[in-house]
This record gives structure tokens, C-alpha cells and sequence, in this order.
């Protein structure tokens, strides 16, 4: 897969360099995106009725957990993927930090926060999606990850909030505890 993702990532990162206002933008849509797009998430966490709240909250949270937390940072331990900017011996445009960025922390920590948003809105989770998207996008151009990085983010992302839904879908299924139940009687 490294030669298609070469091949992309020198098609989208050619536009790096270019200018400083549009650097300035790659680096916005590409780092500062992310921060906008959790606090949006945040807001509409805050502005979703009280008894829907605690569900989108939870399910979000366990979702990045899983997703970005653990299943994420196995999947880099194990594979260790180094980005473009050490294989190509070039200075990104946004630092990140890591020496393996396969999968994408990034996506991996927006997608499940996204369709979280998609679950009670489905016009505010194809926003929040598509945003997440364009982020990923300018992380490859920013030089920061490949395109098979970005992708594979999102299935993690994907995956990881599918296995969390389940979950909350079987517990839903079974009967609650009631006072008639109680070990007592």
C-alpha cells in the first residue's frame, strides 16, 4: 500500500510551501480543526435533552477510548510505521510528535465522536463528519501522515464505536433492576 500512498501524498502535500497565508491554512484545517471540532462536540453534548445527554456522552467517551486509547496504540506498537516527513527527510508543516502515526490518533479520536453526533443528528453528523474528513485530509498535506494512515484512523474510529453500540444496544435489551428484584425479597 505504500506506493499509492506515496503517490497521493505527493499529490496532496505539493500544495505545502506554496504560500505563507496557505500554509497558515493547512495548518489550521489540519491541527486546529481538531480542536474545534471537539469543542463543538462538547457544545452539542451540552445542548441535546437531558435524558438523551448521558447516552451521546457515554457513548462517545467509550468509543474514543476504545478507539483511540487502546486499539489505537496497540496497533502502533505493534506495526510502527514511521510518517512521510522521516521517510522523505523533510520538516512538516505541523509537528506531531510521534515516531509511528499509523493509524491516525487524529481520526481515531473525531470519527467515533462524529457519528456519535450522527446517532442524534443526522445533519450535524454529516458536518461533523465531513469536517473530520477535511482534517485528515490537510494532516497529509501538512505532512504529518500518509493517506493509508487517515484511512485506517477511521476504520479504527468505525470499528471501535460499532463494537461500543452493540454493547449499549445489548444492555439496553435486558431487563432492568427493579425494587422486585432485590436480594432482599
Amino acid at each position: 500500500m505504500l506506493g499509492v500512498d506515496i503517490t497521493i501524498f505527493e499529490t496532496l502535500h505539493s500544495l505545502a510551501g506554496r504560500s505563507p497565508w496557505l500554509n497558515g491554512l493547512i495548518v489550521f484545517l489540519g491541527q486546529y480543526l481538531v480542536y474545534l471540532l471537539a469543542i463543538a462536540f462538547l457544545y452539542l453534548v451540552i445542548k441535546t435533552p437531558p435524558g438523551r445527554r448521558l447516552y451521546l456522552f457515554s457513548l462517545a467517551t467509550l468509543s474514543v477510548i476504545l478507539s483511540a486509547g487502546i486499539l489505537n496504540q496497540i496497533i502502533q506498537f505493534i506495526s510502527h510505521r514511521a510518517g512521510p516527513s522521516i521517510i522523505l527527510s523533510f520538516t512538516p508543516l505541523i509537528s506531531s510528535g510521534a515516531n509511528s502515526v499509523f493509524p491516525s490518533g487524529y481520526m481515531a479520536f473525531l470519527v467515533p465522536l462524529g457519528l456519535a453526533v450522527w446517532q442524534f443528528s443526522r445533519k450535524k453528523g454529516v458536518w461533523f463528519m465531513g469536517l473530520t474528513f477535511v482534517a485528515g485530509v490537510f494532516m497529509v498535506v501538512a505532512g504529518v501522515n500518509w493517506p493509508g494512515d487517515i484511512v485506517v484512523g477511521m476504520i479504527v474510529g468505525v470499528v471501535s464505536f460499532t463494537l461500543i453500540r452493540l454493547f449499549f444496544r445489548e444492555q439496553a435489551s435486558t431487563p432492568a433492576f427493579t425494587s422486585k428484584d432485590s436480594l432482599l425479597a
